[in-house]
């Protein structure tokens, strides 16, 4: 009968030993593979994080720098608009008060110049009624030399005023005044018998020519 060799238990040991290690490293690198993907997820989280606080902050200073640019624009606006009214008030008053004083200029000269006109016109329809009125006179009483002096001094002053008003006498009116003197100068040598009413309708169409222009002209001036 053969007899067993007898079995070495070392080798079987060592065996066992190694497979021990073997599971060992292969769990540790699990381990260390899990860590390792845990440490990358909470990189990734807090970059995610920083990424987002970031740009909360950045948010912030924008919303505080567009705060205060709204805050500044709400003080310096009302300043700004006021200066901007005051100046054109200012310009608007300069202009009012520089038309004013030039209508106001123009009206005292529209002005004194109608009253210098009226006045010729009235001392013209004056020296007319004296024309006609001392004719009259003289027309029953042809020897009376101080109504024929009247006569002749109211001729020569309309004729003088028919000349020297050309500014304020228009042409129809210098001329009508000049051919009423014409008229009344031939009459205080005639005999009494003539008829004056030829000289009446030439002073009275004269008459309406003045009352005429002045008239248009002031209706003119509405």
């Amino acid at each position: 009968m053969n007899q067993e060799t007898p079995r070495n238990p070392l080798p079987e040991a060592t065996e066992r030993s190694q497979r021990e290690m073997l599971n060992r490293l292969v769990s540790l690198c699990g381990e260390m593979s899990t860590s390792a993907s845990s440490v990358v997820a909470s990189i990734e989280s807090m970059e995610v994080r920083r990424q987002a606080d970031y740009s909360k902050i950045i948010d912030q200073i924008e919303s505080q720098s567009e705060s205060k640019f709204w805050k500044v624009t709400y003080v310096i606006l009302p300043v700004v608009l006021g200066f901007l009214i005051w100046g054109l008030q200012l310009s608007t008053n300069q202009k009012i008060d520089s038309t004013s004083k030039k209508l106001a200029t123009r009206l005292a000269l529209t002005e004194a110049f109608y009253k210098k006109k009226l006045a010729i016109y009235e001392d013209a329809d004056k020296q007319m009624a004296g024309i006609m009125e001392a004719l009259k006179v003289l027309r029953l009483d042809p020897g009376d030399s101080s109504v024929r002096k009247v006569v002749t001094d109211n001729v020569r002053k309309l004729s003088e005023l028919s000349k020297t008003n050309g500014l304020f006498l228009t042409k129809d009116v210098s001329e009508g005044l000049a051919e009423v003197a014409f008229m009344a100068a031939g009459m205080t040598n005639s005999q009494p018998a003539i008829k004056l009413q030829p000289l009446t309708d030439k002073v009275a169409s004269v008459e309406k020519a003045m009352t005429d222009e002045l008239q248009g002209q002031m209706g003119s001036l509405d």
